[in-house]
């Protein structure tokens, strides 16, 4: 056949409609063949169409899944769409088209350019986070946030587009200025959901090591996370007096956080950040506060990414009229207010050590301050050149008193001793991570599901008079609006809807008014891989209270599988790191909103392993530690053995045992192939669920160990396998652009 006698577009429709009309790319829920779960970063549906990016990683990964499928695996390969999003919502204010027409259209566009490209997608399952069957999800979600404690209302610090009347991620501003529109931004403090993800900070980074990241991809989550041990010192103000700064909070020092407390002698000035309650506080012995005021107002242009950049020129204005004093030396000291320091880290306030702090080197350099060398690599020889950049490494110390001679580590142990014992220090914690802005003053985003009652602001449980809809009333669906302006006042178009937003309390009855921010787009995107799982399922997250209630305890063995169970970790299957590796699909995002659903009881997965048995010490279980790493859980004559780091074919597991038995928390396709389960043949490569019907049948069925199945128990089985979420959890290969990793855990 000559090549201008192959017909490229004729071939290519003739096999997608065969393709199509055979349901060759339909995942099945129930197909005995081992299952593989291949899963893209859904698109954002914008008017632009697809752009090369998207057939790149959707063709790498199609390759996968299609070789997947010629090796004989059950293959599950979804599309969806991130649907809401500011775009169409500026479309809207420009045009008076409502964005769901808008998205509409443009889902068309991308679904016909997907399927002319030929991939294996499995269209039965398409999701779209609009779609209001959907979002009711992503509201009970938020529902089940709130009852933890695990979002709350506060005020916080965003970067306002005056433009666009929106508060903007720290990625979306650039010199000043809003990425969308070009429009300038400035720091606003405002009323916003927040999730409280800094609960999860160790957690979270302790847990990288385990994830299947790249490494730098590792290197960055850390340092978003930003964990920083270190010590808190107080040092005095002695130009603050009481009777003119007085009342009960009254404070003459100024406390700063550091990881390197050793440094202290060699501090020769302060830094404040410009949002620091300080200079309000001190604003009439401040003698340029014109100056320092006009300072304060360019830095709210600037995002925290800009204002951290260290490649940036450093610059600042001395706070002139008022000094501290270094408690170690009694020196008085400036104080200088400047940009690179952030109100949200530390104490909003840093002790400048030029000679060994990069940053505090440019600056005073800049401004010709004081550097004092206390940290000599070459001790005991203590001649130090002219510096032409800090020393930022470990040496000995030197011109510091007590400390001199004393290699670094030392030097931090002693400092923190001697601050603690004269009260003017105190070893702390800190994370650049912070808790979740989770609330947008815009239309086209999921409603949060919440009132407020001015009866019920003293009498709720949940406080400040939110009170959470019923679960039956979801989804809480946007209204019809003919104008998608953003108030003058910030508001969200949705406040400008009287009718929609009064209405009744569901606690008292009594007037109330609904919230009127939605959520970010971020929020429909943080469990959509689960939801390609049973798309149509209406009762979704409901059939988790099956598997939480179906076993009842009613001896010793069952209450200590019940307790284990509850603290995620299923009687001992307490798999540390690998529910997190697998199923986070390398999206910080997902990751951070599934660490609030383990704390939900949603998911039984346990994560912490020292955690467990602190709460079982606390239960009255007697904690053995043994000699070859298994730790024997007891009482009453109950006996269970967990071993939480156990290596097999190169990777950690973590062990359970029970009298003679020894069982892994996963099970690859060979030995689950067996017959293991009282000879009841299972195929599956997914990890730890093989464990999961084990535990559960053993648990149902206590009086049977060996013997070969019967038909209560294979019915059992098969209403547990049907649960079509348990079946394909976890995600087996997630294809995402690195920048929605890093980008996903900053925001």
């Amino acid at each position: 056949m000559s090549q201008s006698a192959y017909d490229f577009k004729k071939i290519e429709k003739k096999w997608q409609a065969f393709w199509e009309k055979h349901g060759i790319f339909t995942a099945s829920d129930d197909a005995i063949k081992p299952k593989f779960y291949g899963l893209i970063e859904f698109p954002y549906p914008s008017g632009a169409g697809l752009h090369v990016g998207h057939p790149r990683s959707y063709t790498a990964l199609d390759v996968i899944t299609r070789k997947k499928r010629m090796e004989g695996f059950n293959v599950l390969f979804p599309i969806g769409w991130d649907a809401f999003g500011l775009p169409a919502e500026q479309y809207a204010v420009k045009t008076g088209t409502h964005p769901a027409i808008t998205t509409k259209k443009n889902i068309a566009i991308y679904k016909r350019q997907l399927q002319s490209l030929g991939l294996g997608f499995d269209w039965s399952r398409e999701v779209n986070t609009t779609d209001p069957e959907y979002y009711r999800w992503t509201q009970w979600i938020f529902l089940q946030l709130f009852k933890q404690g695990l979002a709350y209302k506060a005020k916080a610090a965003i970067n306002w587009c005056l433009s666009c009347k929106i508060g903007l991620a720290n990625e979306e501003v650039v010199d000043g200025k809003c990425e969308r529109c070009g429009g300038p931004v400035e720091k606003r403090e405002k009323e916003q959901w927040m999730l409280r993800i800094t609960q999860y900070a160790d957690r979270l980074i302790d847990d990288v090591q385990y994830l299947d990241y790249i490494e730098p991809v590792k290197i960055q989550q850390r340092n978003w996370i930003g964990r920083s041990e270190g010590v808190r010192i107080k040092f005095p103000l002695p130009d603050m007096q009481e009777p003119e700064f007085g009342g009960e909070h009254f404070q003459n020092f100024l406390e700063v956080f550091t990881t390197r407390p050793d440094t202290v002698f060699g501090a020769t000035y302060m830094v404040i950040a410009p949002e620091h309650p300080l200079i309000e506080k001190c604003r009439a012995q401040i003698t340029n506060g014109t100056e320092v005021q006009k300072y304060i107002d360019a830095t709210r242009k600037k995002s925290d990414l800009e204002r951290t950049d260290l490649a940036k020129e450093k610059t600042g204005v001395e706070l002139k009229g008022i000094r501290a004093r270094n408690p170690l030396t009694d020196e008085d000291i400036p104080i200088w207010v400047a940009d690179y320091v952030l109100p949200q880290y530390g104490a909003g306030a840093i002790m400048a050590v030029p000679a060994h702090d990069q940053r505090d080197f440019e600056f005073a350099k800049k401004y010709k301050l004081p550097m004092k060398i206390v940290t000599c690599p070459h001790y005991p020889k203590q001649s130090c050149p002219v510096l032409k950049e800090a020393f930022l490494g470990e040496g000995h110390n030197i011109e510091s008193d007590f400390l001199n001679g004393l290699p670094t580590s030392e030097a931090k142990q002693k400092i923190v001793v001697w601050l603690e014992e004269h009260g003017v220090g105190s070893r702390d914690v800190q994370y650049k991570l912070r808790d979740w802005v989770f609330s947008r003053q815009r239309y086209w985003g999921e409603p949060i599901p919440m009132v407020q009652c001015d009866a019920c602001a003293e009498k709720s449980k949940y406080g400040d008079g939110w009170v959470p809809l019923s679960e039956d009333v979801l989804p809480l669906k946007l209204p019809e609006i003919k104008k998608y302006e953003v108030a003058d006042t910030g508001e969200s178009p949705l406040a400008k809807i009287t009718k929609w937003v009064k209405t009744k309390c569901p606690q008292c009855g009594g007037p109330a008014r609904r919230e009127t921010d939605t959520m970010p787009n971020w929020a429909g995107s943080s469990w959509y891989f689960m939801r390609y799982a049973a798309p149509l399922d209406k009762q979704f997250f409901n059939h988790a209270e099956w598997h939480r209630d179906e076993i009842q305890p009613n001896d010793l063995d069952k209450r200590l599988f019940a307790l284990l169970k509850h603290l995620k970790a299923l009687c001992g299957s307490v798999e540390i790191p690998f529910w997190v590796a697998g199923s986070m699909m390398m999206n910080g995002l997902g990751r951070k909103l599934w660490r609030h659903m383990h704390d939900i009881d949603m998911f039984v997965r346990g994560e912490d392993f020292e955690h467990l048995l602190d709460v079982l010490r606390a239960d009255g279980f007697i904690i053995h530690e043994e000699h070859n790493g298994w730790n024997r859980v007891e009482k009453d004559g109950c006996q269970i053995e967990i071993c939480p780091a156990t290596p097999l074919d190169g990777e950690l597991y973590t062990h359970l045992r029970h009298g003679q038995e020894q069982v892994l928390h996963r099970y690859d396709l060979e030995r689950a192939e067996r017959g293991w389960l009282w000879g009841v043949t299972f195929r599956t490569i997914s990890p730890m669920y093989m464990l999961r019907f084990y535990l559960f049948l053993r648990e149902k069925f206590p009086e049977t160990r060996d013997a070969k199945a019967d038909a209560e128990k294979i019915e059992f089985l098969k209403q547990y396998l049907a649960y079509p979420l348990n079946y394909w959890m976890p995600v087996t290969w997630y294809n995402g652009g690195m920048e929605h990793v890093t980008l996903h855990v900053l925001y």
